[in-house]
């Protein structure tokens, strides 16, 4: 196992833990809703008894119905609430990986991000300061021939990852960015991982 599945194990195993904190809090949220509306609900069909008991049937399907839809969106508020602060802690631990770690992983997507042709890697300032000798020799030599990548003079306006140039071309490689456009598979996995 390298060192970035125990990373991912552990930030998978931390997001858990924090998510089944979360959805107790929840699960309290939604009982203590469900019976505001039951209370609610109960005054509302003793008000109208006298008017009529068919309006007050009425009225009483209303309210309940409307009680489950608050609940209904009260609970995928949270649950939203849940996954963006698992999916921002995630994004926070890659971007404090060690150096070496870090650097793998750029390595990485820049191998899987790149183009046939030649291409220049921008990355953040900070990046680019702590960046270590070698770096992009070690990219090149990963990738296929006719593929090519410089380490650009200018730098990205970015919190971790880089940005790969291929002319007119832009390939957004930044942490921010990969999650965005990841997005819905994102929240579909962490959905079926913590909500099931």
């Amino acid at each position: 196992m390298t060192g970035l599945e125990k990373i991912i194990d552990k930030i998978n195993a931390d997001s858990k833990k924090a998510c089944e904190s979360v959805i107790g809090a929840a699960n309290e949220t939604v009982k203590k809703l469900k019976s505001e509306a039951e209370i609610r609900r109960a005054d509302m069909a003793a008000d109208i008894h006298d008017d009529a008991v068919e309006r007050a049937a009425e009225i009483e399907k209303r309210g309940d119905s409307a009680a489950r839809r608050i609940n209904r969106q009260t609970l995928l508020k949270l649950k939203i609430e849940i996954i963006n602060d698992v999916l921002r802690a995630a994004l926070s631990e890659i971007k404090s990986l060690d150096d070496t770690e870090y650097f793998e992983v750029l390595s990485r997507l820049a191998v899987s991000h790149a183009q046939k042709g030649s291409g220049e890697m921008l990355l953040s300032a900070k990046d680019k300061n702590r960046l270590p000798e070698g770096f992009i020799s070690s990219v090149i030599s990963r990738l296929p021939e006719g593929y090519e990548i410089k380490l650009s003079d200018r730098q990205a306006e970015i919190d971790g990852g880089f940005i790969l140039v291929y002319g007119d071309i832009d390939v957004n490689c930044s942490f921010d960015a990969l999650a965005e456009e990841k997005r819905d598979e994102i929240l579909e996995r962490i959905c079926a991982a913590v909500f099931i």
